[in-house]
């Protein structure tokens, strides 16, 4: 087991039936590749899910953008947070990063790579020595035995080399070099 809090996470999403999913704003492509992973493996699922961004995708995200294509993204400011039974934080750990001045009234679940800023949740997974989302990403879905496709593992890929500038930063380990090989 990569992560202790795998299972946990995973029950939680397990006894759910509809989840939120948002990038950090200004997103990067590791919250975006964060995003269309967790919500790749929430169909595979069978659950439900919606998409919030404060601000748009940048267009050479196209590759990984095709997910949020086929996705209904919900506007920040009207969100009815009784329609979901979590929200996914993906690659921030405080409502301001996620572009909202709220905080909304919903389970929430997160995992970042950054340090820990006390964002309240019920499960969630922080790994500072992980180089980006995307690579504790792999990490937990290989927890939960889910089948990592070309697809899903182009989209995980994109979020680690983004976050390493090409496995050229210092957060790059042999960890984030195993998880890239796989």
């Amino acid at each position: 087991m990569n992560y202790q809090q795998s299972s946990d996470l995973l029950e939680k999403i397990k006894s759910g039936k509809k989840f939120l999913l948002n990038p950090h704003r200004g997103p990067d492509l590791d919250s975006v590749a964060a995003v269309a992973a967790m919500s790749t493996v929430l169909n595979k699922l069978g659950k439900e899910f919606d998409i919030v961004c404060k601000d748009s995708i940048p267009e050479s995200y196209k590759f990984v953008k095709e997910v949020f294509n086929t996705t209904k993204i919900v506007e920040l400011e009207k969100i009815d947070f009784k329609k979901y039974d979590f929200w996914i934080a993906l690659d921030f750990n405080t409502w301001d990063q996620g572009g909202i001045s709220i905080t909304p009234d919903v389970q929430t679940m997160y995992l970042d790579h950054h340090p820990f800023f006390g964002l309240e949740s019920v499960a969630s997974i922080v790994d500072t020595e992980a180089s980006s989302t995307c690579e504790i990403l792999y990490l937990v879905f290989e927890d939960w035995g889910i089948e990592i496709d070309p697809r899903l593992a182009t989209i995980l890929l994109s979020g680690i080399s983004y976050d390493t500038n090409y496995f050229q930063q210092k957060n790059t380990t042999s960890k984030t070099h195993y998880v890239a090989a796989k």
